[in-house]
C-alpha cells in the first residue's frame, strides 16, 4: 500500500475510525471509574482513567470538528449522509460517564468552560445536520431527532453536575446556612461544648456499667426468654437516632462547626461504635464525598432515597434535569434502533451501515447500563458493610488490636522468619496506607544504581523518589482503632474544660513521652518544626526496629527459642512486639510519605527538601563507610540499619563523653551517661547537637534513649507517637485537600481527621473560625477603664494606638 492509497483509505474511513474509537474510550472511562474507589498498589489503572478522561472528550470533539469539514460542503454529503446521523451520537459521548464528572477537583471549577465547550458542539451538530440533510428517509430523520434529544440533554447535564460538586456551590448550598452564634449564652462556647460532651461519656460509662450490674441480676430472677425480649426492647428504644447528620460534605468544605448539641449528639452516636464499625461508617461516608465531588450523583441523589422524592416539595432545576436525562438516554437510543431498522438503509453505504448498527446498539446498552450504577454500586457496598460487620460479630474471638500476641506459640519455622517489607493484606474493606522510608529509599537506589546515576544527571531524582515508592500497605483498619482508643481516652482520661480540650488537641508526642516517663529526655524533639520531629522519629523508628543488642540474639533467628536466653528483635516473627512494631513502621512511613509526596497535608510549609537532605546525608555516611571499608556491598535494609548504628556507636565511643553500644542493654545509662557535662537538667546531649548534627545522628540520640527504657514501655511510646502525629497532622489539614486528595484514591489521613471531627476533636476550620478568648472582654475590664491599654502590659511591644479598642 502505497503513500496515496493510505491517505485515501484514512480520508474515507477517518469519521469512521473516530466515532468507533468514541465508543471504545467510553466502554474504557465506564470500567475505569467504576474501579476508582478499590484500592490500586500501582499507577497504572489511575493513568488509563486519566487517559479515558480527557481522551473522550477530545476524541469527541475532533470527530464532530472533522464532520462539520467534512459537510460545509452540500455538494458532497449524498453518499454518506449517515455519518450526519453519527452527530448525536457524538454529544452523547461528549456527556461523559455518570462514575466520573471530575477527575481532580480543580475540574469542578471549570464548569464554565464546559459550558462553552457545550453550547458550541451541540451549534457544529445542529448546524450540520440542518446543512447537510438530504431528505426523503423520514424514518432516518426520525431516529436523528429522538438520538438528538438526549445527547443535547446529556450534554449539557456533565457542566450543571461539575457546577453542583463545586466548592462555591457547595459553600452557598441552603443547607450551609446554620447560626452558630447564640446571644442568651453568655459562656464560652467551646467550654459549652467540652461540658456536654464530658457529661455525655460520663453518662454512657454510668450507663455500661448499670447495664452489666442489670444483666447480672436479671439472669438469676428472669427467664431467657424474658431477657431476650427485654434486651431487644431496650436496645432499640436506646438505638442511636439515624437523624443525626453525619455527612461530611459540609466539613470539606471547612464551614463552621455546627452548634453544641448537634456536636455531642454526633458524637454520641459515633462513641457507641466499636472499632470495626466505626472504620466501616467512616468509609461509607468517604465514598458518599467522593459520590457528590467527582459524579453526578448530585444529580439524581434522591432516586436512591425515595423519602425524599416523595415528601420534598421543591425539586431544583438541577434535579429535573438529572430526571429527564435519565429517562431520555435509558428509552430514546432503543426507539432511534427501530427506526433505523424500518428506514431504507440499504441505499446507504453497508460500511457505514454497520458502523451507524454498531455505535447506536453499544451506546444503547452503555446508557442503560450507566443508569442507576451509582446507586446499585451504593447498595451493594452497603449490603456488603451489613454482611461484613454479621459474619465479624459472630466470631467469638474477633480481635481490632493485631498487635497483641497469641496464646499460641508460633513454630519455630514461623519464628525464624523476617520481613523488610510492610504487610499486604487485602481486604475489600481497607483501604491501603501509602509507604515511604528513607531506608528503603537507599537500598532501592543502590540496587539500581547505574539508572539513578542518569536520572541524577537529568536532576529527576527527587520526582522518581515521590513516584516510585514502596508497595502500600492493608494496614488502615488497625491504625483507626488506634486512633479512636487513643481520642476516647482524650475525653476520659485528660480533656475537663476547653483549657485542656486545646492543650490535648495540640499533642503532637507530648501525652506519649510523658506516660513513658522520657520527655525530659526526648522533649527537646518536640520544640522543633513538625516536619523535622517526622523525620527524626521516622529514622529513630527504623533504627529500633533493627536494632540488635546484647540482650537480643542477635543479626539472625535460629530455630531454637527460649525466652529465658535471648529476645527475638522486633523485625522477627518470633518476638512478642513483632507486630506492634510492625504497625508502629507503617504509621511511620505512612508520615514520610506525606513529607515527600503531599506535604501540604502533613503540614503547612512542610519542607519535602528534607526527605532529600536525609537521605543524602545518608549516602555520604555509607559513602565514607565503602571508603574505610575498600569495597562497595549491596546491603538489606536490616543490614543497612546495623551499619548506621555501628557507625554512630563508633561516632560516640571515639567521643570520651559519649556512650556505646554495650550500654544499650535496657538499663538506663543509655541517656544518663551520654548527657552533655555542662547540662545540669539532665537533658541530653543531643539537645545541644540538634543544630549542627545531622538528622542521623540526632535520630540515633533518640533511638538510644527509647532502647533504654523496657522494650514493652519503647513500642509503647513510640505507638503513641505516631498517632498523636496523626492526629495533630490531620487537625491542621484543610477540609479542601481532603476533599482534593478523594479524587486519586482515598487518603489515609482523611480517615483520622473525619473521625477526630465525629469524636469532638478540634479541626482546623472550626479554630479559625472559633473565637479566642484567652484576653479579657469589655465586659470584664475593671471598674473606670475604657480599651484594653489598661490591662496590657508595660513590657509589650504593640503601640497604644494599634491595641485600643473603644468600649461602649
Amino acid at each position: 500500500m502505497g503513500v496515496s492509497s493510505a491517505v485515501q483509505w484514512w480520508e474515507e474511513w477517518q469519521l469512521r475510525v473516530l466515532v468507533l474509537a468514541s465508543l471504545v474510550v467510553q466502554y474504557i472511562l465506564f470500567i475505569t471509574a467504576a474501579l476508582r474507589k478499590l484500592p490500586s498498589r500501582s499507577g497504572i489503572r489511575p493513568a488509563f482513567t486519566w487517559l479515558a478522561y480527557l481522551g473522550s472528550d477530545a476524541i469527541a470533539i475532533y470527530g464532530l470538528a472533522t464532520l462539520f469539514n467534512r459537510h460545509k460542503e452540500p455538494d458532497g454529503v449524498r453518499d454518506n449522509v449517515l455519518e450526519v446521523v453519527w452527530a448525536p451520537i457524538l454529544l452523547m459521548h461528549l456527556g461523559g460517564q455518570d462514575a466520573i464528572t471530575a477527575y481532580n477537583i480543580e475540574d469542578n471549577e471549570l464548569w464554565t468552560r464546559h459550558i462553552l465547550t457545550a453550547v458550541s458542539q451541540v451549534t457544529v451538530a445542529v448546524y450540520v445536520f440542518w446543512k447537510s440533510w438530504p431528505g426523503g428517509d423520514q424514518r432516518l430523520l426520525q431516529a436523528a431527532i429522538v438520538l438528538f434529544v438526549p445527547g443535547v440533554l446529556k450534554c449539557f447535564e456533565k457542566p450543571l453536575a461539575l457546577n453542583g460538586a463545586s466548592i462555591n456551590s457547595l459553600v452557598n448550598s441552603p443547607g450551609s446556612i446554620r447560626r452558630t452564634t447564640n446571644k442568651k449564652v453568655k459562656i464560652d462556647p467551646l467550654e459549652d461544648f467540652v461540658r456536654m460532651a464530658k457529661h455525655c461519656f460520663a453518662a454512657e460509662s454510668n450507663e455500661s456499667v448499670n447495664a452489666e450490674t442489670e444483666t447480672e441480676i436479671g439472669t438469676q430472677t428472669e427467664t431467657e426468654a424474658e431477657a431476650k425480649a427485654k434486651a431487644k426492647a431496650k436496645a432499640k428504644a436506646e438505638k442511636p437516632a439515624e437523624a443525626v447528620h453525619l455527612e461530611p460534605d459540609r466539613l470539606f468544605v471547612d464551614l463552621a462547626s455546627p452548634p453544641s448539641d448537634a456536636r455531642v449528639k454526633m458524637m454520641k452516636y459515633f462513641s457507641e461504635l466499636d472499632d470495626f464499625k466505626a472504620y466501616c461508617s467512616l468509609r461509607e461516608r468517604l465514598h458518599n464525598t467522593f459520590d457528590l465531588l467527582y459524579t453526578k450523583q448530585n444529580m439524581f441523589s434522591y432516586f436512591s432515597d425515595p423519602e425524599k422524592f416523595l415528601t420534598q416539595k421543591l425539586i431544583s432545576f438541577r434535579g429535573h434535569c438529572g430526571v429527564w436525562v435519565r429517562t431520555a438516554r435509558s428509552y430514546l437510543p432503543f426507539a432511534a434502533i427501530a427506526l433505523f431498522h424500518h428506514s431504507h438503509r440499504e441505499a446507504y453505504n453497508h460500511y457505514d451501515v454497520k458502523v451507524t448498527y454498531t455505535i447506536i446498539c453499544c451506546t444503547a446498552g452503555l446508557e442503560f447500563a450507566a443508569t442507576g450504577f451509582l446507586d446499585k454500586a451504593n447498595l451493594m457496598i452497603a449490603e456488603q458493610y451489613q454482611l461484613t460487620i454479621k459474619l465479624c460479630t459472630a466470631k467469638e474471638n474477633l480481635d481490632s488490636k493485631p498487635y497483641i500476641a497469641e496464646e499460641k506459640q508460633p513454630s519455630s519455622k514461623e519464628r525464624a522468619k523476617n520481613i523488610s517489607q510492610p504487610r499486604s493484606n487485602p481486604d475489600f474493606l481497607n483501604d491501603m496506607v501509602s509507604q515511604c522510608n528513607v531506608l528503603a529509599s537507599f537500598v532501592r537506589d543502590q540496587k539500581y544504581s547505574k539508572t539513578m546515576s542518569i536520572v541524577g544527571k537529568i536532576q529527576c531524582r527527587e520526582f522518581l523518589h515521590q513516584h516510585w515508592r514502596m508497595k502500600s500497605c492493608y494496614s488502615s483498619r488497625s491504625i483507626t482503632a488506634l486512633v479512636l482508643e487513643y481520642v476516647k481516652g482524650g475525653w476520659k482520661d485528660h480533656i475537663q474544660d476547653a483549657t485542656t480540650y486545646k492543650m490535648f488537641n495540640e499533642n503532637r508526642g507530648h501525652c506519649a513521652l510523658k506516660e513513658g516517663c522520657c520527655y525530659e529526655d526526648l522533649g527537646w524533639i518536640l520544640d522543633g518544626a513538625f516536619d523535622e520531629s517526622v523525620i527524626l522519629w521516622h529514622l529513630a523508628t527504623d533504627l529500633c526496629y533493627y536494632y540488635t543488642g546484647p540482650s537480643r540474639h542477635g543479626s539472625k533467628c535460629t530455630k531454637v527459642f527460649d525466652a529465658h536466653v535471648y529476645r527475638c528483635p522486633a523485625w522477627c516473627e518470633g518476638s512478642d512486639y513483632h507486630e506492634r512494631a510492625v504497625l508502629c513502621r507503617e504509621m511511620s512511613n505512612y508520615m514520610m510519605y506525606l513529607l515527600l509526596v503531599n506535604p501540604e497535608m502533613l503540614m503547612a510549609g512542610s519542607r519535602r527538601n528534607l526527605f532529600t537532605a536525609a537521605y543524602d546525608e545518608l549516602k555520604g555516611i555509607m559513602d565514607r563507610d565503602i571508603v574505610n571499608r575498600d569495597k562497595k556491598q549491596r546491603l538489606e535494609e536490616r543490614e543497612l540499619a546495623h551499619r548506621i548504628i555501628s557507625m554512630a556507636n563508633g561516632r560516640a565511643s571515639a567521643d570520651p563523653e559519649g556512650s556505646d553500644e554495650g550500654n544499650v542493654n535496657g538499663t538506663a545509662s543509655a541517656h544518663s551517661e551520654g548527657s552533655d557535662e555542662g547540662n545540669e537538667d539532665g537533658t541530653a546531649s543531643a539537645d545541644r547537637e540538634g543544630s549542627h548534627e545531622g538528622f542521623i545522628h540526632d535520630a540515633w540520640d533518640i533511638a538510644k534513649m527509647l532502647m533504654g527504657l523496657p522494650e514493652e514501655r519503647m513500642w509503647a511510646v513510640i505507638e503513641g507517637v505516631w498517632v498523636e502525629m496523626l492526629c495533630f497532622s490531620a487537625s491542621r489539614c484543610r477540609g479542601y485537600l481532603h476533599a482534593k486528595g478523594l479524587g486519586a484514591g482515598v487518603e489515609y489521613l482523611s480517615y483520622v481527621w473525619l473521625l477526630q471531627y465525629y469524636m469532638g476533636m478540634e479541626t482546623l476550620a472550626e479554630k479559625l473560625h472559633r473565637a479566642d478568648h484567652q484576653y479579657p472582654s469589655p465586659l470584664n475590664f475593671p471598674r473606670g477603664t475604657t480599651s484594653c491599654r489598661s490591662v496590657v502590659p508595660e513590657n509589650s511591644s504593640a503601640t497604644g494606638e494599634e491595641i485600643t479598642i473603644a468600649v461602649q
